[in-house]
């Protein structure tokens, strides 16, 4: 749910900017169902999981839909066929800010980091991290996303490791690509790295829709 929850009030800080009132409804999906199905690489049953969600959502009164996550968005074209509103799509934001021929590090679970974020930018190469440091980024992640009394701990230990990988490997932008890391990687502490936040493009766009 925190996920949502940061959306939520990133979107309310938007509308607040321009004096403007949002409705939006939320609505919870089980983070461990939706990693799982990740793990299985079993897009089909996510995509039918998360079209129940919304179907849900539209029943509320929904016109639009976005899902405030990265690694759901695997089977976003099998969700979009199901679905009967449209959905602002975080892979969409995210090509339209590819820079080919440039180099990125994408941090994120692991099958958003194996899939080089679900091949979303095109013409880009990336930094191959070793099989042991996916692991440690990919269980950082998770123990993030479920453990709340290790979060803080475990964000440190994920910062660490990033800027360790950026010394070594010097790449032109960093791709943050998860929900539950977006907050930390906003933050001045990490200033001088080269962040694009995937989910605060996503955030952006959803903002943009609402309002046009």
């Amino acid at each position: 749910m925190e996920a949502g929850i940061y959306y939520y009030r990133r979107l309310h800080q938007l509308a607040s900017g321009c004096n403007r009132s949002l409705p939006m409804i939320l609505i919870h999906a089980d983070v461990g169902k939706i990693l799982q199905f990740a793990a299985d690489g079993d897009g089909g049953s996510l995509a039918e999981y998360l079209s129940g969600l919304i179907e849900r959502l539209e029943h509320a009164g929904a016109t639009i839909a976005a899902i405030a996550a990265v690694t759901p968005h695997m089977c976003v074209d099998a969700l979009r066929q199901r679905a009967s509103v449209p959905i602002v799509d975080l892979l969409e934001v995210v090509r339209r800010e590819a820079r080919p021929g440039k180099r990125a590090l994408i941090v994120g679970t692991r099958t958003v980091m194996e899939s080089r974020l679900f091949n979303s930018l095109a013409g880009m190469s990336f930094v191959e991290l070793s099989q042991d440091e996916l692991a440690e980024v990919d269980s950082l992640y998770k123990t993030i996303v479920r453990l709340p009394e290790q979060r803080e701990l475990a964000l440190v230990s994920l910062v660490e490791r990033v800027r360790a990988v950026h010394r070594r490997e010097q790449p032109d932008v960093i791709v943050v690509a998860g929900t539950d890391l977006s907050p930390s990687f906003s933050k001045g502490e990490v200033a001088d790295l080269p962040i694009v936040d995937a989910c605060e493009l996503h955030i952006q766009a959803i903002h943009q829709r609402l309002v046009t």
